[in-house]
């Protein structure tokens, strides 16, 4: 019935928003039986499920489309789409797979570039201004 998929639309949400909605739409034997399915395949709890299984379909498109075809692990996805910037982020995944960068050095390549993004956007660059008096003209 359609009430047994509601409960996955609503862990597309956050995850707390999600487990409110989940016990208060259901009944007590969908509940169950939401439970029990989890349960039967062993290997984690809705709950679990939620919370590790469900981010991941909220990454940019570019780097989910590289952890779906396994080449990075999820921990560095996660951390290199922290970065706003497509093209930069595009940059960064070619060099963590061609490379095999660390996590460790992902994160700091990830610092580095919000660092700068946020010193520029403070800092926007401007013309230098021409000061005739500093000029001195050659003879």
């Amino acid at each position: 019935s359609f009430s047994l998929l509601l409960p996955f639309y609503f862990l597309l949400l956050p995850c707390s928003v999600s487990i409110l909605f989940y016990y208060n739409l259901l009944s007590e034997n969908e509940t169950k039986i939401i439970e029990e399915l989890f349960a039967s395949l062993g290997r984690m709890s809705w709950e679990s499920f939620v919370k590790n299984r469900l981010p991941p379909l909220k990454l940019p498109q570019d780097v989910l489309s590289v952890l779906r075809q396994g080449q990075l692990e999820y921990t560095k996805t996660r951390a290199i789409a922290k970065i706003p910037g497509e093209q930069t982020r595009t940059e960064l995944l070619t060099e963590a797979i061609e490379y095999n960068i660390s996590l460790n050095e992902i994160k700091q390549k990830v610092k580095a570039i919000q660092q700068q993004s946020l010193s520029e956007s403070n800092h926007p660059v401007q013309t230098p201004q021409l000061n005739l008096h500093d000029c001195q003209i050659a003879r």
